[in-house]
């Protein structure tokens, strides 16, 4: 299992390295939320586990 930073991955989502798959539900986190979570994990809190999915861009394995 590899690990990234997540100062290395905001940049990666960015340029579109990952992807939701289209098997994940809708986001439904009010945007409040999502900053409580990096905050959390900013703290060095717990926050559960994140499932990425790394992709080729100029390829992407789902439909955007």
């Amino acid at each position: 299992m590899a690990s990234i930073k997540l100062s290395d991955m905001i940049p990666a989502l960015s340029r579109g390295d990952y992807q939701l798959p289209d098997f994940q539900r809708e986001l439904v986190w009010k945007s409040w939320q999502m900053e409580d979570l990096l905050v959390s994990i900013l703290q060095g809190f717990f926050s559960g586990t994140l499932l990425l999915l790394q992709v080729n861009p100029t390829k992407p394995p789902f439909a955007l």
